[in-house]
């Protein structure tokens, strides 16, 4: 830091910064995968990562390396869910109406009925009825 308020960078000139950000720590070039592998050491993802970074040390690229250091991370992938959808299976349609039907029972419903679906898989007709047991 300069005695103006401003992050000095290694070998460069005074970069200005906002108010808040005074009192966080210039990390030098050779330190800055370090300090990103322990901001990251509890695995808790790119966001709370990165905020953890923001808030306690600067260097330019922060966001960039600790994104790449976090998708990099074998246990984090690990520990990640896929968000793998699978695809929609379209069903044969039948030789004509009413040769193949589908039925299902929808509810309780608020007042304690259930609703007996009845749908013609031809047409997509379809009727309900309401049941209580």
């Amino acid at each position: 830091m300069c005695a103006c308020g401003r992050r000095l960078l290694p070998g460069d000139k005074c970069v200005p910064i906002s108010k808040e950000a005074t009192n966080q720590i210039v990390i030098p070039k050779s330190q800055q995968q370090r300090a990103i592998d322990l901001a990251h050491e509890g695995h808790q993802g790119i966001v709370k990562t990165k905020a953890l970074l923001r808030s306690k040390v600067y260097f330019p690229g922060i966001d960039r390396m600790a994104e790449q250091t976090v998708n990099q991370c074998i246990a984090c992938q690990a520990n990640t869910p896929e968000k793998h959808v699978e695809p929609l299976q379209m069903t044969d349609l039948p030789p004509g109406p009413w040769q193949l039907i589908s039925a299902d029972f929808c509810g309780p419903l608020p007042n304690g009925q259930y609703l007996f679906c009845l749908m013609d898989d031809y047409s997509r007709f379809y009727f309900t009825e309401p049941v209580t047991n």
